[in-house]
């Protein structure tokens, strides 16, 4: 199974997380893709990894360069242009404290059961279907943390190959430091070890936000992975994810949930900060679902040329709205100009 790994770093090779990670792509025979920035030390290219320096990405993509601020993490949206450029089947969207284990993500066996969640629409607190009743994904509005939305029943992939098939994003779990907001890691710090569980396949208007921690995506969404330069780093990939998955649903295409085996030696964090740039996320991440929903629904998903027009205005209305800035639109197109 062909994946690339895509990854930006301030770190060096040999950083704990970042050297176990390039480890497991050696040892599974894998590529990554690491981004560099104006604070990356210096890396080296080898059979295995394909470091890009800021040099190489004017180079290769001069206005989509131009247009992404240095030293952020939307710089990340390069490598998933680079991914294009390969003949790859999936990207695993990860950080550089982020590590599978070496069994590797053994993507054809783990839907081999599934659960579904049979009742009721809206936002999912994935976190309760894996033993973890205290805990929530960053992302979901707070007011639906201690939301159940029904029991969690079991399938067999073998039986109901129509749905398994068409999973197109799998957000893993990470044992350890899980991807909470700033609000959950104050309030319950410490480790954290979810169930082992059969994957969860969220239905049609079910959401739960993903993030960029430990992601695998099918690649005919990347498109759809533009991670937005004016929104803050804890609300990046958190606004992409839930625009992706509106389109997702629009298509009939699934969200799955479950452990890969992915680990974490966490780079340290201001929680305070962490706070700060996560208070946009509790006031306006419903606003973003609303919008991709309303947008999604009146388009045409079968037509990359009215789905990228979609795309593009979902961004005007954030803009509009004061969720993002205008200088949004110019990078968005410049992205999109390289699935054209």
């Amino acid at each position: 199974m062909n994946i690339a790994t895509v990854i930006t770093t301030i770190n060096p090779p040999n950083a704990p997380g970042v050297l176990k990670l390039l480890e497991y792509i050696r040892e599974n025979r894998q590529t990554i893709i690491v981004i560099g920035d104006l604070k990356t030390p210096s890396w080296s290219s080898d059979a295995n990894v394909q470091f890009k320096s800021l040099e190489d990405q004017e180079k290769d993509f001069p206005i989509l360069s131009k247009l992404l601020p240095l030293n952020h993490y939307s710089r990340k949206n390069i490598g998933y242009v680079y991914a294009l450029k390969g003949n790859y089947d999936y990207l695993f969207d990860t950080d550089d404290d982020n590590y599978p284990s070496p069994k590797g993500l053994l993507l054809n066996s783990i839907l081999k059961k599934y659960r579904k969640i049979d009742d009721g629409e809206g936002w999912i607190n994935i976190y309760r279907y894996f033993g973890q009743n205290n805990l929530w994904p960053r992302g979901i509005p707070l007011e639906f943390v201690n939301s159940s939305r029904g029991k969690a029943k079991a399938y067999d992939a073998g039986i109901e190959k129509s749905e398994s098939s068409n999973w197109s994003c799998f957000q893993s779990l990470v044992d350890g430091d899980p991807d909470l907001d700033a609000i959950g890691r104050m309030l319950f710090p410490g480790e954290h070890v979810f169930s082992n569980e059969y994957p969860i396949l969220l239905k049609k208007n079910q959401i739960c936000p993903t993030n960029s921690q430990a992601t695998i995506w099918k690649m005919n969404l990347l498109p759809f992975l533009y991670l937005p330069i004016t929104a803050s780093f804890r609300m990046t990939d958190i606004w992409r994810g839930i625009i992706a998955q509106e389109y997702m649903s629009r298509c009939g295409l699934t969200t799955a949930f479950g452990k890969l085996g992915i680990s974490q030696i966490r780079n340290e964090h201001d929680l305070i900060q962490d706070f700060i740039q996560e208070i946009d996320g509790h006031i306006k991440t419903k606003l973003v679902q609303q919008v991709s929903r309303t947008v999604w629904q009146s388009s045409n998903a079968s037509n990359n040329n009215d789905t990228f027009t979609s795309l593009i205005r979902i961004y005007e209305i954030l803009v509009e709205e004061g969720v993002l800035g205008s200088n949004e639109i110019p990078c968005l197109s410049a992205y999109l100009e390289c699935f054209s």
